[in-house]
């Protein structure tokens, strides 16, 4: 068993959202969040697992 647990794709969103993000956009898989302080994260969510980009 992997050191970190798994999390549907709505969990994380809702941790996400428990954090200040708010989704700004979706496109197909790929959701968009950013922080109110600025910060912005790329989420692409797939039956492989949920990838997270920076930008």
């Amino acid at each position: 068993m992997g050191k970190y647990p798994v999390l549907k794709p709505k969990d994380v969103v809702a941790i996400l959202e428990r954090l200040g993000f708010i989704e700004v956009r979706q496109r197909g898989s790929h959701k968009q969040f950013r922080h109110q302080m600025g910060d912005a994260q790329q989420y692409h969510f797939t039956p492989a697992g949920i990838f997270r980009q920076s930008f």
